[in-house]
């Protein structure tokens, strides 16, 4: 019979302390410190050279999501990001294979926001920008020019 090795669970409530002041953002521990800078090295691991960050905050029904996609020269990884009031990371095993779609909670759209900053920049990704369309809602009628700017 084979056995299992148990995979790593890291659990805490927040990562980020966050305050009106730019001065007052820090880890909320160094304990969540080092757990995240672990996890930036197991994906360092495997993407490789960073290149770029792509993230698209979305809800699926009322609950707030966050895809990311971080991309490097070996490979890509795609985390998504469950807005659920405390942050559970579940680390595979060096057995099993990687995840299609790492899901990850997270306590809040701040964490969030902070942890894609963290990743970006601890594994060196540049940021890749979406831009707004407004071609789905735009009115009959008026003219839309090749920037998606509405002419009247």
């Amino acid at each position: 019979m084979e056995t299992r090795e148990a995979e790593q669970i890291i659990e805490h409530h927040r990562l980020f302390n966050v305050g009106p002041r730019i001065q007052a953002l820090s880890f909320f521990s160094d304990q969540v410190r080092s757990d995240l800078i672990q996890f930036c090295h197991l994906i360092q691991a495997k993407i490789g050279q960073g290149k770029s960050l792509n993230i698209y905050p979305h809800r699926i029904l009322q609950q707030g999501m966050w895809a990311v996609q971080l991309v490097g020269e070996q490979d890509k990884i795609h985390l998504l990001l469950n807005i659920a009031g405390r942050f559970k990371l579940t680390i595979p095993t060096e057995n099993e294979p990687w995840p299609v779609r790492w899901q990850i909670d997270i306590a809040d759209h701040i964490d969030a926001y902070w942890f894609t900053e963290l990743l970006s920049q601890e594994l060196k990704l540049e940021h890749t920008v979406i831009h707004l369309s407004t071609k789905s809602v735009d009115k009959q009628g008026e003219r839309i020019d090749e920037t998606g700017k509405i002419n009247s």
